[in-house]
């Protein structure tokens, strides 16, 4: 069921709202509609596609940001025998409702009753922990003074819940009940660990103590004061955080300094404060909401806690949550998957050398098994024994972890490595001993081992490392064994890139970055589209002393794919150079000038606020001074304001007509038959966040691109056409009889139509295609003649033609009208007409909707476009930077015009885009 009803009490909150949405969000705003079917009562499980329609009865969901989706994952509401249905907010509130006994009784208030023995919920899940939400609960009875229900916030761990609010009893901590206007408010709620809020739906206050919920809508909003820290970095209970992190925040609202406090104890961080900062106050009264601490420790958890302090006079302190990191270790393991094995002999085909590096056996608490095959034994007589590791690269060595052979006869036998030798080798060619003896520790043969040696390399470089075994702990026979062996390494080679190797779509002028290497003095970058020579470095590279550094300084350009390497160097070092891994990334195939996709209906978004037109804007609280307009016949967005508009209260960006993959174009209305003879706009590209320097990067194409919104050229006609009723018909190209474009209804709602119209002359025939989609014998595609209605079709019907014979001679209006009930839509709710004829003689003089010469400018150069403005397919005018004979380096203003004397109409705009030549 389509609805557009929004109870008043609901709209009385939205409205309430409108003056702070820039500093909240809507998450989600729901309200009942239920005026067809008041009173009926539904009873066990419903269809909300079917049956009794119980989902029909829920009005679309208003989201904020991008209408139709919001943050929220879910919502579930539990019957009296705590069955649960989950439903996501994309789309209406529709599915399985399994109330069982419990009665849904529909109120002409447009709420629901519901009666259940035991409270209810809604829960709200998927919320932010650490952000705080304003929550409107909007009840109303139509027999009674005021609501009666109970909201509370419960934790789901208890039985008891922290009050909302009662209407019809007490007040609720800290809530306010509106009164005469049926909705409650509770400000600054936090979402459980879990981020959910959960309602309570408890009984109400009548003599008879039913349990009754009338529930008419509700509204869950960031909250607009945020007055704690959040938005930690590193990001709560993150891990391998480098050494010499600078952590961050985002503060709250009105803070005017911060206190930082850190430490390995969290009691500590939870109770330090001013007056006892317990010595783990980092900083009091910073003015920045970032902090450098120095170098921390390898491999310690950290807690800290950032207060936000209120400017003078009343310095209120606002504690922050305590978050939490771990910071990365001196050492990481190397995994078994990129480490080669081989050995002097094997004892059989289970118990194999791979063995002890791939982690069989090994289980939590670093204990291994007793299981043989999860080992690696030699043969029953080697004389001379020994395992060798090969590794995918070199690396800078730092421990290596031993686990003895651990077998239930261990006791009896000894196969324990006792003496051993350990070489290592960058080329796997010159050996060098590590400086001895090595003794290892004799396993228990028990399965709670989990005393491994930890043998130290003490950084060396190494490729290959080789255990000579020289004796075992029995002495009985020659034969060896081993459990598990772990090769931890000092992480001196560069790491981590971001972006991430293999990623696409990057700038060209983007910052990258790594994880440096361990004591790296500099690093020394190679970059190339041809990967071979990164690998030989027979390129040139750049070198710097950060790790960071923009693609500009590459030379990158859009729509390549490099490869590049850091070398980690440090000439203290007795390995001066470590070389690093290759990665790869794809820039961009362009850079977007303006998408077009973060404008909207409010202040400061507005799109004539950025793209400068002949109305102008007014000062508001974001402008201090308005806009008079530039003197043309422009006009950017949609009318939303006059009442005669088909947008009226609508948005002023397109959504309908985009772009494959966009969400909105923007609208260019022109009309210059009553101002100068051109219409233009303009945007300050200092506005945008391009950039003003067109220069690099092998830019070398402006791409604008556009379409017509002419329902003459939609229509293969010339006549001039009119649009009326809720909205009007335009051009689209995705659904046509002659695979070229056709003319469709724009969306309208139950009970409203959408109406074109053109005039003939005389007698004659006239001819069309068209089809519809629609609620069958309920919507309606209707086609009349001077307001007498000749054919109408409805339901599902596919292109056909239809013809029609004018006798009478005189003028004639010819009307396609898609109209709706008051009630359930179906199939696309829409109509189209394509191929309009007509034959007959003394048609007057018309012309296409679109009209005039266009032209862009850059940096005030002008140039024409080469051809009409009416094709309403998406159409690209590359233009070639070059050819302008501007300053490429600052381009300042960028400005889209229609030169012609009472040249009118209308283009869609998007995707404007700098592109390789």
């Amino acid at each position: 069921m389509s609805r557009q009803h929004v109870l008043t009490m609901l709209a009385a909150v939205l409205l309430a709202l409108t003056s702070v949405a820039h500093a909240q969000q809507t998450l989600i705003s729901v309200s009942l509609d239920t005026t067809e079917r008041d009173g009926m009562t539904l009873d066990g499980p419903v269809d909300g596609t079917g049956g009794s329609d119980l989902g029909a009865t829920w009005n679309q969901i208003l989201a904020g940001p991008g209408r139709g989706q919001s943050p929220i994952s879910s919502m579930a509401l539990l019957d009296s025998q705590n069955e649960t249905t989950t439903v996501g907010f994309t789309t209406d509130l529709d599915g399985m409702w399994p109330w069982g006994s419990p009665d849904l009784v529909m109120l002409t208030s447009g709420a629901f009753q519901w009666v259940p023995t035991t409270p209810g919920e809604m829960i709200f899940s998927g919320l932010t922990t650490g952000v705080k939400y304003d929550l409107y609960l909007a009840s109303f009875h139509p027999n009674e003074s005021g609501s009666r229900i109970l909201f509370e916030t419960t934790n789901p761990t208890t039985t008891e819940g922290t009050q909302i609010a009662d209407n019809g009893g007490p007040g609720g901590n800290d809530s306010t009940w509106v009164e005469g206007e049926n909705y409650a408010v509770f400000e600054n709620v936090a979402p459980n660990d879990n981020g959910e809020i959960i309602i309570t739906l408890g009984s109400d206050w009548d003599t008879d103590n039913t349990k009754r919920a009338y529930v008419s809508g509700f509204q869950l909003i960031t909250s607009p004061i945020q007055t704690i820290a959040a938005d930690s970095s590193p990001a709560h209970e993150a891990t391998d955080v480098a050494r010499d992190v600078v952590m961050s925040w985002a503060p709250g609202q009105f803070a005017a300094t911060h206190d930082v406090y850190l430490s390995d104890s969290l009691e500590a961080v939870s109770d330090a404060s001013r007056a006892n900062p317990m010595d783990v106050q980092l900083a009091e009264g910073q003015d920045a909401n970032s902090i450098d601490p120095g170098r921390l420790t390898f491999g310690q958890t950290y807690y800290w806690r950032v207060d936000e302090v209120n400017a003078a006079p009343d310095n209120t302190i606002h504690n922050g949550n305590v978050w939490s990191f771990e910071v990365e270790p001196y050492s990481i393991q190397i995994p078994g998957s990129a480490i080669g094995v081989s050995a002097s002999s094997t004892s059989n085909e289970f118990s194999t050398p791979d063995r002890i590096i791939d982690g069989s056996g090994l289980g939590a608490d670093d204990t291994h098994s007793m299981d043989n095959t999860a080992m690696w034994f030699t043969a029953a007589v080697d004389p001379d024994p020994w395992i060798e590791f090969k590794f995918e690269d070199i690396y800078k060595m730092d421990v290596i972890k031993i686990w003895n052979s651990n077998s239930a006869a261990e006791s009896a036998i000894g196969w324990s490595v006792k003496d051993l030798e350990i070489q290592y080798s960058v080329d796997g060619e010159i050996w060098n001993v590590v400086p001895g003896p090595h003794q290892l520790n004799r396993a228990p043969g028990s399965p709670v081992y989990n005393q491994y040696d930890a043998v130290p390399l003490s950084g060396v470089a190494a490729k290959f490392v080789r255990l000579n075994i020289q004796s075992n702990w029995g002495g009985l026979v020659m034969s060896y064994g081993l459990s598990e062996i772990q090769f931890m390494h000092i992480p001196a080679q560069a790491r981590t890139p971001v972006p991430a190797s293999g990623d696409t779509d990057v700038l060209p002028d983007a910052t990258i970055s790594w994880r440096a290497g361990r004591e790296a003095a500099e690093h020394v970058i190679t970059m190339s589209t041809d990967v071979n020579a990164v690998i030989e470095g027979s390129v040139p590279s750049v070198t710097t002393s950060t790790n960071s550094l923009s693609l500009s300084d590459m030379g990158g350009e859009l729509g390549q794919t490099y490869y590049w390497r850091v070398d980690e160097v440090n000439e203290a070092e007795a390995l001066s150079v470590w070389t690093g891994p290759v990665w790869s990334l794809s820039t961009s195939a362009a850079l977007v000038v303006d998408d077009f996709e973060r404008y909207n209906n409010a202040s400061p978004d507005r799109p004539f606020q950025t793209w400068l037109d002949g109305f102008g804007y007014s000062a508001d609280e974001f402008f201090s001074q308005g806009y008079a307009g530039n003197g043309t016949g422009s006009g950017i967005g949609h009318d939303i304001w006059s009442l005669a508009s088909p947008y009226f209260d609508g948005d002023l960006m397109e959504t309908l007509i985009t772009m494959e993959g966009s969400s909105q174009s923007m609208p260019f209305y022109y009309d210059n038959s009553t101002t100068a003879a051109s219409a233009e706009t303009t945007v300050n590209i200092a506005n945008l966040q391009v950039g003003q320097d067109w220069s690099g990067n092998g830019i070398g194409t402006l791409t604008l691109h556009f379409r017509a919104d002419s329902v003459s050229e939609a229509l293969d006609t010339t006549s001039s056409f009119t649009t009326a009723g809720s909205a009007g018909w335009f051009s689209q190209g995705a659904d046509s009889y002659d695979n070229e474009d056709a003319a469709q209804s724009k969306e309208i709602s139950d009970n409203e139509q959408s109406s074109m119209q053109t005039t003939v002359n005389g007698a004659g025939t006239v001819s069309f295609y068209w089809k519809v989609s629609s609620e069958a014998d309920w919507d309606f595609l209707e086609f009349s003649i001077d307001g007498s209605l000749q054919d109408q079709i409805s339901g599902e019907v596919d292109w056909q033609q239809m013809t029609y014979t004018i006798t009478d001679p005189g003028s004639h209006t010819l009307e396609w009208r898609y109209t709706k009930d008051g009630a359930v839509s179906g199939g696309d709710d829409r109509g189209w007409v394509d191929q309009l004829a007509w034959d007959g003689g003394g048609q007057p003089a018309t012309m296409p909707g679109n009209t005039g010469q266009l032209y862009v400018k850059v940096n005030g150069v002008k140039l024409d476009y080469p051809g009409p403005v009416t094709d309403v397919r998406w159409t690209p005018w590359n233009i070639d930077l070059a050819s302008l004979g501007v300053n490429l380096q600052d381009v300042t203003t960028l400005t889209l015009g229609i030169d012609g004397a009472n040249a009118k109409g209308l283009l869609y705009l998007d995707n404007f885009l700098l592109e390789s030549q």
